[in-house]
């Protein structure tokens, strides 16, 4: 099953325990962003919540995690235009991190969906 990863679906993942100590890990035997040389067999394969956000009133375009600052008075993160200062609303954003998912008997496996593609070539 393949799907967008938002910070909504990588709370319930985590909630369901369905991640590795809170960080959801690419299962990909050659994951095209852990690097070669580094020791831990962990990092670089975390799936990150990516997404682009484009100002309504200046025309900006932002990453998501450049733009998202958190609120401590709301408890949540709110986004703010780099250029202008506008609050912007969630709904704006456009995520672009696609997770493949794959169960075998009771593992759940997930995947970048470009370390997904790269395996079948």
């Amino acid at each position: 099953m393949r799907f967008v990863l938002t910070p909504h679906v990588r709370d319930i993942l985590i909630g369901r325990g369905m991640t590795k100590n809170g960080r959801l890990l690419c299962s990909a035997t050659h994951c095209l962003f852990h690097p070669e040389d580094n020791p831990d067999p962990d990092f670089g394969r975390e799936i990150e919540v990516k997404g682009v956000v484009k100002c309504p009133r200046c025309g900006a375009e932002t990453d998501y995690y450049e733009a998202a600052e958190w609120n401590d008075k709301s408890r949540k993160p709110i986004i703010k235009c780099k250029a202008c200062g506008r609050v912007i609303p969630k709904e704006k954003v456009k995520w672009t991190q696609w997770v493949v998912s794959n169960h075998r008997h009771s593992r759940h496996l997930y995947y970048h969906d470009e370390c997904r593609e790269a395996s079948y070539q």
